[in-house]
């Protein structure tokens, strides 16, 4: 068991968890993932191909 001389035990540091990089890292980079492919889907729904039409002979 640690102890101090003066009989206090050490604190640590506790934060808030909105204060810790790590959790925005995890909540950034799948909304990031989100994000683009939202967009990619807009660009190909805008550009769609048009269809070519099969004539039968």
């Amino acid at each position: 068991m640690l102890s101090r001389i003066d009989g206090t035990e050490p604190q640590a540091d506790v934060k808030p968890w909105y204060q810790y990089m790590m959790v925005w890292l995890v909540i950034a980079l799948p909304l990031i993932v989100v994000v683009a492919s939202m967009v990619t889907v807009t660009i190909a729904h805008q550009n769609a191909p048009q269809l070519v039409p099969v004539s039968s002979e």
